[in-house]
């Protein structure tokens, strides 16, 4: 399975909410209805149990996006992405056996192998 993953460049683990840096609005975010909890996305937490073997959110999760039109629902202000690029954020396209995809996010297990097939800057998004 593939998936898009937004996080500090040559560092993996650091994503947009555990990377360092106010990178927008976040009261503006946090108050969004298209930035649900992972539990709150049935059809995401149905697929961490079927493909990863687990039933809720672990420390070894790291999110993403199933599609780049995902990505954008959820980044969906052009000056988010620009900031995001401006922080030394940007967008790896990966593959891995362990990708749990759900409705509005993915998540991939952080310490099983995966690839990184290409990255991209968040503003060109």
């Amino acid at each position: 399975m593939r998936m898009y993953r937004v996080h500090v460049k040559d560092l993996f683990e650091k994503g947009m909410y555990r990377g360092g840096g106010k990178w927008a609005d976040w009261d503006e975010i946090q108050s969004s209805p298209r930035h649900p909890m992972p539990r709150d996305d049935d059809e995401l937490m149905d697929n961490i149990s079927n493909i990863l073997g687990v039933y809720y959110i672990e420390p070894w999760m790291v999110f993403g996006f199933s599609t780049i039109a995902q990505l954008k629902f959820w980044i969906y202000k052009k000056k988010w992405r620009e900031k995001l690029t401006e922080l030394g954020f940007i967008v790896s396209y990966i593959e891995s056996d362990y990708i749990a995809r759900g409705s509005t996010q993915a998540v991939v297990h952080k310490n099983k192998p995966y690839e990184i097939i290409k990255t991209i800057k968040c503003s060109i998004i």
